[in-house]
């Protein structure tokens, strides 16, 4: 199903979109805050005609103002929502404590590339939107770690809990490495995190960059949509699979791009 009817409807609403230039900065902060971490913070939601807004769970723009990360899970989660609906629309929506009501940030996406082992999604969305919305909703893209946390670290992360439309912020601290079947060593975080905060960005205090990617509480699945068991550890994707993934992706307007839907990675083997 295609997004433009959408599109053109926003562009329509900000008409200084089309002169807007891609390329917001991300932030430059030297520390983690909870407005830092909130600029970059979107909920992932699915948009049925006559029906509420479906949340998901969370996603942050990162490096550019054109990419959204998020858990793979809740890429899978929202597309079964689609195909189960067949009028569905993939959406990032923000809403600011200090908006009137119903006044908020929005944005059709698709998915850019995915991360299967690793449970990471990229969605790209058009920045001349991010851009036109820009003066009222401030959207600044994490930077990424260069250097890995160590045990002991304090860090941060926001994100959605259940069909919340403000984000939460919540401290933890590195606890060290887990290895769950089949894939490479994840962060473990000491924080409790529960269903709707999977793609919420882990930040490190000391600098404000992104150090890992929230998938799930320790000891629970991947199942989309289940409430996560409490454990008060939490499992995180490493800042290095991102910033692969990332990079796959070309800048919007190069003559080759990353084909939505295609994984960068192979999938593991799931049912959908």
């Amino acid at each position: 199903m295609t997004n433009g009817w959408y599109a053109v409807l926003l562009l329509s609403a900000f008409p200084g979109a089309l002169q807007a230039q891609s390329g917001q900065a991300p932030t430059s902060s030297g520390r983690a805050s909870a407005d830092v971490i909130e600029d970059a913070v979107v909920q992932i939601q699915v948009l049925i005609a006559g029906k509420p807004a479906q949340a998901i769970g969370t996603g942050f723009f990162a490096e550019r103002d054109d990419l959204v990360v998020t858990a793979e899970h809740v890429y899978l989660a929202a597309e079964s929502a689609i195909n189960d609906s067949r009028d569905g629309l993939l959406a990032v929506v923000k809403q600011w404590p200090t908006a009137s009501p119903g006044n908020m940030f929005f944005a059709p996406t698709e998915l850019a590339a995915e991360d299967a082992p690793h449970d990471i999604a990229i969605l790209r969305v058009n920045p001349f939107l991010v851009q036109a919305q820009s003066r009222e909703f401030p959207i600044r893209p994490l930077h990424l770690a260069e250097t890995d946390p160590r045990p002991g670290d304090d860090v941060a992360f926001a994100g959605y809990f259940g069909a919340d439309t403000l984000p939460l912020f919540q401290r933890g601290v590195i606890a060290g490495r887990a290895k769950p079947s089949n894939t490479d060593e994840e962060l473990v975080v000491q924080a409790s995190t529960n269903s709707g905060q999977s793609g919420s960005p882990l930040v490190l205090v000391s600098s404000g960059k992104v150090v890992g990617v929230i998938v799930a509480s320790l000891g629970s699945s991947y199942t989309p949509g289940a409430a996560a068991s409490n454990t008060g550890l939490s499992r995180a994707a490493e800042v290095v699979h991102v910033r692969r993934l990332l990079n796959s992706i070309p800048p919007q307007g190069a003559e080759q791009r990353s084909v939505p839907g295609r994984s960068a990675v192979p999938r593991r083997n799931s049912q959908r």
